[in-house]
């Protein structure tokens, strides 16, 4: 699935929307293709190092970068993900909720004190709700790993109580508890919701080792 064509357009109208935000003095950021089926492991967003931060403010770029996985999944973030992949025999690709480059979630975070935050990442959220619907509304089934809690409440797993209503449920997604499978499913697709893989805060091994035991069996029973 070409990410490129469902995302750039909106992404790049929107950072010239806030473009004189504090927020948007680094260009947005986004995968640039990824699978129709297998794992999808979802995150907030990209992160971005201290280098690439002043490299990036000094070019003044606004517009959306693209990145393949494929150039990336060296990355100690990624390993992870490779790692599953390798031990439940599914190809996997990832993505972002958001666009913003931040590495600390708090700052995320601290954009929901603030009207023109929450609407900053209600818009993305909304051209990121676009892939996913589309990838849900597929015949073949994709595996969903959602390895942060922040994005798991974006995609309205977890409802909160203090945001404006507009975006008191974000993505609105309807997840159904499967006792069959021992998790939830949306559009008949198997959601994990986790916390990160890799980190302080990362799965610790057992844990780890139940995840992929859980996906081979989902797997198994449903013919993936």
């Amino acid at each position: 699935m070409n990410i490129q064509e469902l995302v750039e357009k909106e992404i790049n109208d929107l950072w010239n929307l806030y473009g004189d935000k504090e927020f948007c003095k680094l260009p947005p950021l986004s995968v640039k293709e990824i699978l129709d089926a297998g794992l999808m492991f979802i995150g907030i967003n990209p992160s971005v190092s201290k280098n690439d931060r002043v490299k990036l403010i000094e070019e003044k770029e606004k517009r959306v970068g693209f990145y393949f996985l494929e150039h990336r999944d060296n990355h100690k973030y990624f390993a992870k993900f490779t790692e599953i992949a390798e031990k439940t025999d599914l190809p996997w690709s990832h993505l972002d909720l958001l666009y913003i480059r931040e590495t600390e979630q708090n700052k995320i975070k601290s954009l929901l004190k603030t009207d023109d935050g929450i609407q900053f990442i209600y818009r993305q959220l909304m051209v990121s709700k676009s892939v996913i619907d589309k990838l849900i509304s597929k015949t073949e089934l994709v595996v969903f790993v959602v390895n942060n809690t922040l994005a798991r409440e974006f995609l309205g797993k977890d409802r909160p109580n203090h945001y404006d209503d507009a975006q008191e449920h974000w993505m609105n997604y309807r997840f159904v508890w499967n006792d069959e499978l021992g998790t939830y499913t949306c559009n008949g697709h198997p959601f994990f919701f986790t916390s990160m893989l890799t980190g302080q805060r990362a799965l610790d091994n057992g844990s780890f080792e139940r995840l992929i035991w859980h996906i081979r069996f989902v797997k198994s029973k449903l013919g993936i």
